[in-house]
């Protein structure tokens, strides 16, 4: 049979033409650019990978750009009463400033803290997760040292505290914790708890390795001494604090959002209560002169207009306006409109 016939020498040895294989590479790298993708009706689409994000199902998306600046906003406030706080815990000017705010996952975070540092693990009661700070060795001797009455200045980094020491230090660590939830609390209490202290980060296991961290650092200046304060909080600790934050500030993150005025409501127990009126109307200018020799008896001369220009007074500020008259036999005032700023300034000059 022809199809049972080897092939010949001839055909093995064919090579193919360079337009052959470009246009093989080109087929492939079409190939590998579309990707295949179920619609909303279940169709099968090809798209090309540019326009096709891949998503991550174990972690839902963490922060958009708005979020991102509220955020940003809002710890910067938190930095700004925080140097505050801690000048008057060390009794010495000490300097903070947001240096960073990036958003990582758990693995690639730890590998960007120190390996040798002081590193606080704390809960935020009553939400979850465990965050991580982290205090350098030379900013935390800085510290200790400014709290047991040091000077605070070319002082050695230590790779190992006390007890003494790292209650001393708990102190700091306090007030920083302490703040940062006063600036999450609002109508909410929110209280950190420590829960242990390590020197080493490879021994960090407080998350998931897929887990988003956001990652504070702040940079620290208490005397000579210039340092990165680190804070790393997981996407479960702030998901309920974001919800809340969006309630707080406008739109676009520049400021606290507006809240809608409710129209003033009556209650019944103004009804019995008694205020007094005053009637106002305009009258002559005279001289210092003439007014020093005014006596009993002298007669002054009003415009006629002026019983059209009277004003209502409660208490002190002017509410309506009217004018004079009778009625049967006795003063009375006609209420002709609400008295405007404007006009009430008008009608004092």
């Amino acid at each position: 049979m022809a199809d049972d016939q080897e092939p010949t020498p001839q055909a093995e040895n064919e090579v193919l033409s360079q337009e052959s294989i470009e246009s093989l590479v080109a087929q492939v790298a079409e190939e590998q650019s579309t990707v295949d993708v179920i619609g909303s009706s279940d169709e099968l689409n090809s798209k090309h990978s540019d326009d096709v994000k891949a998503y991550d199902f174990r972690q839902p998306s963490f922060l958009t750009s708005l979020e991102l600046r509220k955020i940003r906003l809002r710890h910067e406030q938190f930095v700004e009463s925080l140097a505050g706080r801690l000048s008057v815990t060390v009794r010495m000017e000490f300097g903070l400033k947001l240096k960073d705010m990036t958003i990582q996952s758990f693995e690639q975070s730890v590998p960007k803290l120190s390996q040798q540092s002081n590193f606080a693990l704390f809960r935020v009661e009553p939400l979850r997760g465990i965050s991580i700070l982290e205090i350098p060795p030379r900013l935390a001797s800085t510290i200790i040292d400014r709290l047991l009455g040091g000077p605070a200045h070319s002082v050695e980094a230590k790779s190992e505290f006390s007890d003494v020491e790292i209650s001393l230090l708990e102190q700091a660590i306090n007030v920083i914790l302490v703040e940062w939830c006063n600036h999450w609390s609002n109508e909410h209490t929110h209280r950190p708890v420590i829960l242990e202290h390590e020197t080493s980060s490879q021994y960090l296991q407080t998350s998931p390795p897929d887990t988003l961290m956001l990652i504070l650092t702040i940079e620290a200046t208490l005397a000579d001494c210039i340092d990165e304060i680190k804070l790393a909080i997981p996407y479960f600790t702030l998901e309920p604090l974001v919800r809340r934050l969006a309630n707080l500030y406008s739109d676009d993150g520049t400021g606290p959002r507006q809240k809608s005025k409710s129209p003033p409501s009556w209650s019944e127990r103004f009804d019995a209560v008694r205020v007094g009126l005053r009637t106002r109307c305009p009258g002559p200018q005279l001289t210092l002169k003439s007014l020093a020799n005014l006596t009993e008896g002298d007669f002054l001369p009003l415009d006629p207009e002026f019983i059209n220009q009277a004003e209502l007074l409660v208490g002190d500020t002017s509410k309506f306006r009217g004018r004079i008259g009778k009625v049967n036999n006795h003063w009375a005032m006609e209420v002709e409109s609400r008295a405007v700023k404007e006009e009430v300034d008008t009608l004092r000059q």
